[in-house]
């Protein structure tokens, strides 16, 4: 080989230069977006501690939120598949994948009435919002010509008497009929059912139109949507 063979090294020079370009093109296509998030994510939780300046989104749990966190920040809870927002106050939900959660609500027609919990579901929305639904399969006793009424699973922010709820109905097994109502406001953390008719008069089921004691087998039923308190 001529040391000053100019075709050789030449030659030389532009594989080294392709087995370079080749290399780097390798590297390149092995980084993914999901990869790239990954790395992303692992920043954040390494910056969550108190998660101020430009880090704007944290992958934490529940009990691993940022103390001292910037207005604006989001978070997604591993453990409880929801997401969330610090406004400078509090964590306010803004979205999730999470299911309803259950709850146990208290019947009562003057005392707690004994019922099967066929249904009883909740969920947070945006804003405070709370929707959720119950089905309720009576298995004690209850007192004629009584209010029937529900707890909610988190007080609402209101307790006006006017506000609608929701709506839902009470089933009278002995006689097979449904009894229709709105559902109310009892307080903050009760609904009872205004009983679908005209009047001057609130008149609520369990005292007018139902008036009879829940017995077994009977049914209480209701859907709602309101604003939590907190």
């Amino acid at each position: 080989m001529p040391r000053f063979d100019t075709t050789y090294w030449s030659s030389l020079a532009s594989s080294t230069l392709i087995a370079s370009k080749l290399a780097i093109t390798d590297t390149f296509s092995r980084i993914t977006s999901t990869t790239v998030d990954g790395a992303i994510d692992e920043l954040s939780v390494a910056l969550s501690a108190t998660a101020t300046g430009n880090v704007r989104r944290v992958v934490c749990t529940s009990g691993t939120r940022p103390v001292s966190p910037a207005e604006g920040v989001t978070i997604y809870e591993t453990d409880t598949d929801l997401e969330y927002t610090w406004d400078n106050a509090a964590w306010v939900l803004t979205g999730g994948t999470a299911a309803w959660a259950s709850y146990t609500p208290t019947l009562t027609q003057s005392a707690s009435v004994a019922f099967t919990n066929t249904r009883a579901k909740w969920s947070r929305t945006p804003r405070r919002g709370i929707i959720g639904d119950f089905t309720l399969t009576v298995t004690g006793t209850g007192t004629a010509a009584n209010q029937v009424t529900v707890t909610l699973p988190v007080p609402a922010v209101t307790t006006g008497t006017n506000t609608i709820l929701g709506e839902g109905y009470v089933f009278d097994q002995s006689a097979g009929f449904y009894y229709y109502g709105v559902l109310m406001y009892a307080t903050a953390t009760t609904a009872n059912f205004l009983r679908r008719a005209e009047g001057a008069a609130a008149s609520y089921l369990g005292v007018t139109g139902f008036t009879a004691a829940l017995a077994v087998n009977d049914v209480v039923a209701g859907s709602f949507r309101y604003e939590a308190a907190t």
